[in-house]
C-alpha cells in the first residue's frame, strides 16, 4: 500500500543539506484549514524555501526528541485528489496573488463549477479579468500539473530522482512521450547510468531489442573513458564494453550502426588516429574543445607579445635576484625570462629544482613593470599556496572567470558521510562542462595581459579551454607544474600535452636547488621517477614493514599517536577510500585513537555523522566569503550547542602565520567538512606537510601507481613513513600505465600523437 500524499506551503526551513530538508509545512486540507506540521526528508531537484508550495509522500513517525512528524518517502508526487483549498495554496506559491484567488474561487461558486475543471479546461471566459490575467492563472496551473505529473510519470519509472529536474527543463510537455520511445535518452540528456536506463525501460514495457538501447550502450561506452581520463575512445574499446553491458545480443554491424547514428547526431565525432589510422571516437563537446584548444594556442603563439623588451626583463630579474641574494641557475633564468617574454611557455620541475623561485622571481618583475596578471589554479588550497609563495592575490580558474553552475566540492556522485566515501558512483568528471555559463568568455574577455597556471598537471581540458577562450587574443600564457604527478580528474592531459608538443618555450628544472636538496625525500622523488627503487632505511624516507591491511593500520594507528603526542604537521595518504587502509576506515580507527569520546568534549550529530570537538577534518567547499577553499585542514575548534554554530581552526600553510577561524551556521545545514585523519592522495595535490605517512600494501592492486606514490611521497618536507611490503613499492613504480591518457592536443598542436614527455 503506497504511503499517503500531502500538501502545504512552508513556513520554516529549520535545516538543510544538500537536498535534505527539515521544514515546519502548513499543510493543506479538505476542510480549508491549515495545520503546521514538522517534515523531514529528500526533495530532489526542487527549489524548497519559505513560501514554497509542496507535495510529497509521507509516513507518520514520532521522534523522540521533536514529536510527531511527517517522514517523506517520495517528493514531487501528483496529487491523486485536488480540494479547492488544494488548489488556492498551489496557486498562491506559484505566484497568484490573494485577490486574484478570491476573484476565482468566487467564480467558481457562482457558476456551480469545480474549480479543478475550470482550471483543466484552459479558458476563463466570463470571469470578468483580462486575457492577459486570465491566461497567467491558466499558465501557472498548467505549468503546475506538468511538474507533477512529469514526476510521478518520471517516479513510477524508476528514473533516478536526481535526473527528473533536467529531464523536465530539456523535454518539457514532451517528456512522456519522449521517454517512453526511447528510455535511453535519459543516458544523454540526464547523464543517468545504461543500467538505470535499462529499468526505466523494462518498467515501462519498452522492448530490449529496439537500435536506440544500443545507442545508448555505445554513447556510454565513449562517455565513460571521459571518467578515466581519457578524451576519445578506440571503436574496439567501445565494441567491448556495449559487449559487456548486453552481453551476447550485439554484433559489431549493430554498433557500427549505433556509432553512425550518433555521430549523424552530432553527439558522438568520429576521427582517425594519426599513427594507424584507427577510427576513435570523441564525445562531440570534448572533440571541439581539444580542437578549439589547439587553434587558439597555435595562433597565441604568433599574436601574442610581451610588453617587456628582452633587455629589460633580463635586467629587472638580474636585479630581483641581487636584491634577495637569489643565485639562479642558468636554466632557472632562462625560464623566468620565457615567462616574462614569450607568448607560450611552459614551466616544469621535479621537487627541490626551484620552480617556486623562478615563479616568484618572474611575478615580482610583472609587478614592478606594472604588467596586468592574473595568477589561478586548478583548486583552491593550490591557489592558496600559490598566492603564499608570490605574495600577489591568486585564485581557481572557475573563481576568476566566474563560472557558473559548477560544483567544486569533493568531486563525484559518490555516497558520503562525515567520516568518508561510503558508496560507489560516477566521477564527476563525467558531467557536462558545456551547460556551464563564465563570465569571462569570448565576448567579454579578462583584462589581464599573462595568466599565470600553478598545479598544471592538475589542468583538465575544460579548464584550458575556459582559459583560453576567456582571454583576450594578446594574452600570453604560462602553465607551471611538476608534470610526473597525478594528471588532472578531469579529462585530459595538458600540461604533459603541451610539453611534449615542441613548439612552445619549455623549460625542464633537474638541478636539484632546494636548501637540503639531498634529503632521502628528494632523492626518493627523483629515483622514484625515473623507475628505480629508492633508499627506503634513511631517517627521513622509511619503510616499516605490514603484511596486510590490517597490520597496516595497527602500525598507522600507533606512528600517528606518537605525532599527535609531538605535534607534529602531519598527514596520512592512502590511494583508495576502501578497505582497511583505506581513508574511510582509517578516519575513523584514527580518530578513536586520538580524539576519543571524552567528558567535557562537545559533540552533535550532523546529518547522520558525529561531529566532536578536537576532531581533525578537511574543508570540501571553495567558500570565498570565509576565505576557506576545497582541501583545507584544520580541527572542529568550537561547537555551540544552544546557538547553533561550528566553529573550525584551519591550519596556516605557513608556520609564522596565525591559525584562522571559521564559524558556519548549523541552522544553514551541515557544513562542508569532513574527517581528515587521513586523506587520498589525489585530494593532498598542493598541499604540503612536515610528515606524511603513506600505505603502500599488495591488496592495493592496480592502485599500486607510480605517479601516486610520487605525488603522495612529493607532500612531505621533512619526513616519508611508508607502511607496506617493499615488493608492493617496487610494483607500484614499475607500474607507470596509469600515466597514458588518450588525448590528441600534442597532435593537434603539431607534436607527437603519443607524447614521451612525463613517462
Amino acid at each position: 500500500m503506497s504511503d499517503p500524499v500531502f500538501s502545504g506551503r512552508v513556513s520554516t526551513v529549520v535545516y538543510q543539506s544538500d537536498d535534505y530538508r527539515v521544514l515546519k509545512v502548513l499543510l493543506d486540507s479538505d476542510e480549508g484549514s491549515s495545520n503546521q506540521m514538522s517534515v523531514t526528508g529528500h526533495f530532489p531537484s526542487q527549489d524548497v524555501q519559505i513560501g514554497s508550495w509542496i507535495s510529497f509522500a509521507a509516513k507518520w513517525e514520532t521522534h523522540p526528541r521533536y514529536g510527531r512528524q511527517l517522514k517523506v518517502t517520495r517528493s514531487p508526487v501528483a496529487i491523486p485528489s485536488w480540494t479547492e483549498d488544494r488548489v488556492m495554496s498551489a496557486l498562491g506559491a506559484n505566484g497568484v496573488g490573494p485577490q486574484l484567488r478570491l476573484k476565482l474561487r468566487l467564480y467558481a461558486q457562482d457558476h456551480g463549477v469545480d474549480l479543478v475543471e475550470l482550471l483543466d479546461s484552459g479558458t476563463l471566459e466570463g470571469g470578468g479579468w483580462d486575457e492577459v490575467t486570465a491566461m497567467f492563472i491558466l499558465n501557472r496551473w498548467r505549468t503546475l500539473r506538468t511538474h507533477l505529473e512529469g514526476a510521478r510519470f518520471l517516479s513510477e519509472a524508476g528514473v533516478p530522482p536526481k535526473a527528473i529536474g533536467k529531464l523536465r527543463r530539456v523535454l518539457g510537455d514532451d517528456l512522456e512521450s519522449a521517454v517512453t520511445a526511447d528510455p535511453w535518452i535519459l543516458v544523454r540528456i540526464a547523464g543517468v547510468s545504461f543500467k538505470e536506463a535499462d529499468e526505466v525501460a523494462l518498467r515501462l514495457g519498452v522492448s530490449l531489442d529496439k537500435p536506440e538501447r544500443v545507442r545508448g550502450a555505445v554513447l556510454t561506452a565513449v562517455r565513460d573513458v571521459g571518467r578515466e581520463g581519457h578524451l576519445y575512445a578506440y571503436t574496439g574499446q567501445v565494441m567491448h564494453s556495449v559487449q559487456r553491458m548486453i552481453p551476447g545480443n550485439v554484433t559489431a554491424h549493430q554498433v557500427a550502426d549505433a556509432i553512425k547514428s550518433l555521430v549523424s547526431q552530432k553527439q558522438v565525432k568520429a576521427n582517425r588516429h594519426p599513427e594507424d589510422n584507427s577510427v576513435v571516437l570523441y564525445i562531440s563537446w570534448n572533440h571541439e574543445m581539444e580542437t578549439a584548444c589547439a587553434e587558439i594556442l597555435k595562433d597565441r603563439a604568433e599574436e601574442a607579445e610581451s610588453t617587456i623588451p628582452p633587455d629589460q626583463a633580463e635586467d629587472e630579474l638580474k636585479k630581483w635576484a641581487q636584491a634577495r641574494a637569489v643565485t639562479f641557475t642558468e636554466t632557472q633564468r632562462l625560464a623566468a625570462f620565457r615567462v616574462l617574454t614569450e607568448p607560450i611557455s611552459v614551466l616544469t620541475g621535479l621537487p627541490g629544482t626551484g620552480k617556486t623561485t623562478t615563479l616568484q622571481g618572474a611575478v615580482s618583475v610583472l609587478r614592478d613593470c606594472g604588467v596586468p596578471f592574473l595568477l589561478v589554479a586548478p583548486t583552491g588550497i593550490a591557489a592558496k599556496r600559490l598566492s603564499t609563495v608570490t605574495g600577489a592575490p591568486a585564485s581557481t580558474v572557475h573563481r576568476a572567470f566566474s563560472a557558473k553552475g559548477w560544483k567544486d566540492e569533493d568531486g563525484g556522485e559518490r555516497a558520503a558521510t562525515y567520516v568518508g566515501i561510503v558508496g560507489s558512483g560516477q566521477s564527476q568528471s563525467g558531467e557536462d562542462t558545456k551547460a556551464q555559463t563564465w563570465e569571462y568568455g569570448p565576448d567579454n574577455p579578462h583584462p589581464a595581459q599573462v595568466v599565470i597556471v600553478d598545479e598544471s598537471s592538475m589542468l583538465d581540458l575544460h579548464m584550458l579551454y575556459r582559459l583560453l577562450t576567456g582571454t583576450q587574443d594578446s594574452c600570453r600564457m604560462v602553465f607551471v607544474g611538476d608534470p610526473f604527478q597525478l594528471p588532472s580528474v578531469g579529462a585530459g592531459d595538458v600540461l604533459r600535452d603541451l610539453a611534449s608538443s615542441g613548439v612552445f618555450a619549455h623549460t625542464h628544472l633537474y638541478e636539484i636547488f632546494r636548501q637540503g636538496g639531498t634529503s632521502g625525500i628528494i632523492q626518493a622523488a627523483h629515483d622514484i621517477h625515473s623507475g628505480k627503487t629508492p633508499d627506503m632505511d634513511l631517517p627521513d624516507f622509511t619503510l616499516v614493514d605490514a603484511d596486510d591491511e590490517q597490520h597496516a593500520s595497527s602500525i598507522i594507528m600507533s606512528e600517528v599517536r606518537r605525532l599527535y603526542a609531538q605535534r607534529k604537521n602531519f598527514q596520512v595518504l592512502s590511494p583508495r577510500h576502501g578497505g582497511d587502509a583505506g581513508v574511510t576506515n582509517l578516519n575513523e580507527v584514527l580518530r578513536v585513537t586520538i580524539n576519543p569520546p571524552t567528558p567535557g568534549v562537545v559533540e552533535r550529530n550532523l546529518a547522520g555523522s558525529m561531529v566532536r570537538e578536537s576532531d581533525r577534518i578537511m574543508v570540501i567547499r571553495n567558500d570565498y566569503e570565509k576565505g576557506v577553499y576545497n582541501g583545507d585542514v584544520g580541527t572542529v575548534s568550537r561547537i555551540d550547542i544552544r546557538n547553533k554554530k561550528l566553529v573550525i581552526r584551519v591550519f596556516a600553510s605557513d608556520p609564522n602565520l596565525p591559525q584562522q577561524e571559521v564559524t558556519y551556521d548549523l541552522t544553514k545545514g551541515a557544513p562542508p567538512i569532513r574527517l581528515a585523519y587521513a586523506q587520498t592522495v589525489h585530494k593532498s595535490q598542493g598541499q604540503e606537510y612536515d610528515v606524511i605517512v603513506v600505505p603502500v600494501l599488495p591488496s592495493f592492486g592496480r592502485q599500486l601507481q607510480r605517479n601516486l606514490l610520487y605525488t603522495a611521497i612529493t607532500r612531505a618536507k621533512e619526513r616519508v613513513v611508508l607502511v607496506g611490503t617493499a615488493d608492493a613499492v617496487r610494483e607500484a613504480i614499475r607500474n607507470n600505465r596509469a600515466n597514458k591518457r588518450n588525448t590528441l592536443l600534442s597532435h593537434r598542436l603539431g607534436g607527437p600523437a603519443r607524447p614521451t614527455f612525463g613517462y
